[in-house]
């Protein structure tokens, strides 16, 4: 009979344990990663765009260099949270979906699938952008890849599209829209922004009009700060709470007086905000399920990723140098109410 008594406590003890073990998480961690040139060390026929990273390029893109590069990245990412790694992580200026493929595979992910959500863009260089999303925490809906036509502008090159996709958490079963960007360069007219803002929104407005409370992501490199207009105006990310239900809060516009960045423009020598984290307001005011943890996002800037320049200042060590980018990622933790 004692036996017995102890059998049955130690089934309950186990099945408890294994309750709280495999439980779904009550947070989530979404980062955005502007990775520098992740380019494998294969010359792709179709792009001149990476001729440089190949082992007879300019930059003499060998095996030992790459796996660094992936190594490096994956070190950056799975260092972010200390607890778990990143349910949604976007990522831009990947080459391909091998790259995503050997960085997912790294073994600082500990094994953590991750589905992608990727393909190639008609970007003239030949990078995209992507999702990596964590297998056992959301499940994909839908996906879409939102073209950037620039032909208006009687422009040649194309640059790349915006990676969407709807999410259910799997705890509770909440739908969340993300949008991963990576828009066109600062080289070009502001004009090239303004309109990707402009597409950008007609898509944001389809779904707010559909339900206002929609909790919807925009992660990225915008190549815009969070006061230029392309932010501000015309995809109407607000620098403050006080939002209406149709606005967006860009939650970088905490950074704006801090001289900090996540872009170091070493001939100016200023930080620019160029990657944002952009959330619409029922990630700000919902009355449950998940929500944004301390209304802020981060920038990650441990010690590892920088240097030290002639300035004194600690900005991000590039690739070339032996780092990892010349970007800094941003992350935002979502709390289950």
């Amino acid at each position: 009979m004692r036996k017995t008594k102890y059998k049955i406590l130690f089934l309950i003890f186990t099945f408890l344990s294994l309750s709280i073990a495999f439980s779904d998480s009550d947070s989530l961690c979404i980062v955005s990663y502007n990775t520098e040139n992740l380019f494998d060390i294969v010359d792709n026929q179709d792009t001149t765009g990476d001729d440089e990273f190949t082992p007879t390029g300019s930059n003499k893109w060998k095996k030992e260099k790459y796996d660094s590069k992936i190594s490096n990245i994956a070190k950056v990412i799975t260092s972010i949270d200390k607890n778990e790694l990143p349910d949604i992580i976007g990522l831009a200026e990947i080459e391909n979906k091998s790259v995503l493929i050997d960085l997912s595979d790294n073994n600082q992910f500990k094994k953590e699938k991750y589905k992608i959500v990727h393909q190639e863009s008609p970007d003239y260089r030949g990078i995209d952008t992507a999702l990596l999303i964590k297998e056992d925490e959301l499940e994909i809906m839908e996906y879409s890849f939102i073209p950037i036509d620039l032909s208006i502008f009687e422009k040649e090159e194309t640059t790349r599209e915006i990676v969407f996709a709807k999410l259910k958490i799997l705890t509770n079963n909440e739908i969340i829209y993300v949008f991963m960007n990576h828009w066109p360069s600062r080289a070009n007219p502001e004009s090239y922004r303004i309109f990707t803002a402009n597409t950008l929104r007609k898509k944001i407005d389809l779904i707010l009009k559909n339900d206002k409370l929609a909790k919807i992501i925009l992660l990225g490199d915008f190549n815009d700060e969070p006061t230029n207009k392309s932010l501000l105006n015309n995809l109407k990310a607000k620098l403050d709470f006080d939002i209406n239900d149709f606005d967006l809060y860009n939650l970088m516009s905490s950074y704006l007086d801090k001289s900090q960045g996540t872009y170091y423009y070493t001939k100016e020598k200023k930080w620019n905000i160029l990657d944002n984290i952009i959330i619409s307001k029922g990630l700000l005011n919902s009355i449950n399920g998940f929500v944004l943890e301390n209304k802020k996002a981060q920038i990650f800037r441990e010690e590892f990723i920088l240097y030290k320049n002639s300035s004194g200042l600690y900005i991000p060590n590039k690739t070339y140098y032996g780092g990892y980018s010349d970007h800094l990622p941003v992350y935002l933790i979502l709390k289950k109410k």
